[in-house]
């Protein structure tokens, strides 16, 4: 594992620090947004590891720290670096070129786009020509002439293509300084395109009685703007399709949007335009909301979810409790999932390989289950959306029924939607058994709960906050579950957790018997719930994650079960996981029985 330029600055930065940093300090100093260095913590904690060195501390409400030990040992790792300007990857100024151009909508000159990525002649032509070969893939193409310089040409469906595709990607993956550049260019024609832009998604969430996340709310916002600087002519949906758009819930919203936003000094969106964003509108993902359908949709997709439902639990046997919450989430998941099918909106779903390796049976159950939504919609579902769904199952699969007394409170703080957050929810529900988590939802309304929480679990940087924050990912390996189990045995007092099991038991004993000194039965059985060490579960791993390829060893014959015992202990011995002491029995019986067994000792 190497880390990149970036992440040594941040390492070299925490290594000459006299005192705790904070995130915004960090941030200033670099140069890069808040998002990025979370992300880039993440990865710097997994190298430090790798190295046998303490991850990067964090000192609650204070900022961040390295250990003594972790500094001295650095130098002799990597050549630490005493400044450190930011420069966009390469991968990023692929992104930036591309967004770049399609702002323009004209001609761009070489001179233009070197000054923008900040980068010599000869990386910025290999730069186009990358750019240009991913183009090709979309049907369009990116032309130059000597006399003007660079344009785009493709149809109205293509170039909207790119953009779709170019946005998902730089949201899903957190390139947040393509981000701020294309915010940058956009705020230069309305003083703060991006404040407004934001105010009009709130008032349309608020008309459609949806809840967007913030990368729904961010892909919206530069969908917006990307349009405002590159107007579509053509429209590749058909007539009768648009009239059924026009006629809908949302496109009332986007227009009255439009009413707005072209009083703010930005240019008035033609229907065709406003019939492009009710589309992007009806094929996000939400985190809550009642769906945009009409009514025959509605009734027809509700039939769908009852019969995908029905097609899970009889392939694998589960049956969900609460199954109207089920049926209620589910909807709210397949109805953008339905508009992004039906329109052959694109959907990038980072989490898709994780899944089909993590979630690989529930995969090919929902696979299986989603033969309703093919036969509704008449195509293939692809894989990105089966994921999706597969998630949205696996979290309702996992979930566990337990009304005991909790010891603490917590929230899930998720920005990757319904399914993503239902499969963390039920993740951390599991391991953490005295921790009562009350919801998932979007950071935007996190405050809401923050005082009736003792911590929050987020997939997403929090600003402030007056409780403690565990960063997790969406989806919860092994590693990730060691770590949240390290991070709340920071938090977590065995007398609290002692004293919410002693009530739970009192609160049973009072359901099913009558207790005539309530005072002496506390007192007698006080002593058994008297703190020893915290109750934390520790993972326990399955049977696959501990025979792997490499603990088998496979041979045509032996000459006994002794030497077949000491050829399949060979792998255990070289990665120290067993003792090459073992118990040698003289008893000559047992030695004739042939028996791997000894029950001498």
């Amino acid at each position: 594992m190497v880390l990149d330029q970036r992440r040594i600055a941040i390492l070299s930065y925490l290594s000459r620090a006299t005192t705790t940093v904070s995130i915004p300090e960090l941030a200033n100093a670099l140069g890069v947004s808040k998002r990025t260095l979370y992300y880039d913590f993440n990865e710097i904690d997994h190298w430090l590891m790798h190295h046998h060195l303490s991850p990067i501390q964090r000192n609650y409400n204070k900022g961040l720290f390295l250990e003594t030990l972790t500094k001295e040992r650095l130098p002799s790792l990597l050549t630490l670096k005493r400044q450190w300007d930011y420069r966009f990857t390469q991968v990023e100024r692929h992104y930036v070129i591309s967004a770049y151009v399609l702002l323009k909508n004209g001609f761009v000159s070489s001179n233009e786009l070197s000054e923008l990525v900040q980068v010599s002649r000869g990386t910025l032509f290999k730069d186009l020509a990358v750019v240009t070969e991913k183009l090709d893939a979309f049907d369009v193409s990116l032309n130059y002439s000597k006399q003007n310089g660079y344009e785009l040409k493709g149809s109205d469906q293509s170039l909207w293509r790119v953009i779709h595709q170019l946005i998902q990607i730089v949201i899903e993956n957190e390139h947040d300084e393509v981000i701020q550049m294309l915010l940058n260019q956009c705020n230069q024609d309305v003083d703060d395109a991006e404040v407004m832009i934001r105010e009009e998604i709130g008032k349309l969430e608020q008309q459609l009685d949806l809840s967007f996340n913030e990368q729904v709310t961010l892909s919206l916002l530069l969908h917006i703007l990307m349009l405002y600087k590159r107007p579509l002519n053509n429209l590749w949906v058909d007539r009768e399709e648009q009239e059924v758009l026009l006629q809908s819930q949302a496109f009332g919203a986007v227009d009255q949007l439009n009413e707005r936003l072209s009083s703010k000094g930005f240019r008035r969106f033609t229907r065709l335009e406003c019939v492009v964003l009710t589309i992007r509108i009806l094929g996000s993902r939400v985190t809550d909301g009642s769906a945009s359908f009409t009514k025959d949709e509605r009734s027809d997709i509700d039939v769908v979810t009852t019969e995908i439902i029905e097609q899970f639990e009889a392939h694998s046997g589960v049956r969900f409790r609460e199954k109207e919450r089920l049926q209620k989430n589910l909807v709210a998941h397949i109805k953008p999932a339905y508009y992004r099918l039906k329109y052959n909106e694109p959907l990038d779903h980072r989490y898709l390989p994780l899944i089909e390796h993590q979630l690989k049976e529930v995969y090919t159950l929902t696979e299986q289950a989603l033969e309703p939504l093919e036969r509704y919609v008449n195509r293939t579902i692809p894989s990105e959306e089966v994921a999706l769904i597969a998630m949205h199952f696996g979290g309702w699969i996992h979930r566990k029924v337990d009304r005991r007394s909790k010891a603490y409170r917590a929230v899930v703080v998720c920005e990757n939607g319904i399914a993503a957050s239902s499969m963390l929810f039920a993740q951390l529900e599991g391991l953490l058994p005295d921790v009562e988590i009350l919801d998932f939802l979007p950071v935007r309304t996190f405050s809401e709960y923050e005082k009736d929480i003792d911590f929050a679990f987020s997939t997403t940087y929090i600003h402030a906050s007056i409780v403690p924050i565990i960063y997790v990912p969406a989806i919860l390996g092994d590693s990730e579950k060691a770590h949240v189990l390290r991070e709340m045995q920071r938090f977590m007092d065995p007398d609290r957790v002692k004293q919410s099991d002693f009530e739970s038991v009192i609160g049973i004993i009072e359901q099913h018997a009558t207790i005539h000194n309530q005072d002496a039965l506390r007192r007698q059985i006080e002593p058994y719930f008297r703190p020893t060490r915290s109750r934390l579960e520790v993972h326990k791993p399955m049977l696959h994650e501990l025979v792997t390829e490499d603990m088998i060893t496979v041979r045509s014959s032996v000459t006994s079960w002794q030497e077949s015992i000491q050829i399949a202990a060979e792998p255990l011995l070289e990665k120290k996981i067993h003792s090459s002491r073992v118990h040698r029995c003289n008893d000559r019986k047992c030695r004739d029985e042939r028996s791997v067994h000894c029950h001498c000792t």
